[in-house]
């Protein structure tokens, strides 16, 4: 029998986030996104049922393939 995995929902409101989720995975990552104050997520980090919790950060496409790389864009440098 598998054992009990609270919800997300119950995770969330154990840590005082639960009017905070965002987004649901459910296929390629079992989780949730949520708005969490910095205290909100050492609680949930510490809860054994967690396995981890991430902070969002911005990332930037970088590309070697791009019209500036390529040179194609021409002076605009006057």
């Amino acid at each position: 029998m598998p054992a009990h995995r609270p919800s997300a929902a119950t995770a969330l409101d154990s840590v005082g986030a639960g009017s905070e989720k965002l987004y649901s995975y459910r296929y390629a990552l079992n989780g949730v996104a949520a708005r969490l104050t910095p205290a909100q997520a050492r609680k949930l980090r510490a809860r054994k049922d967690v396995r981890h919790v991430w902070e969002d950060r911005p990332k930037f496409v970088e590309t070697n393939d791009s019209a500036g790389f390529l040179g194609l864009l021409g002076d605009k440098g006057g």
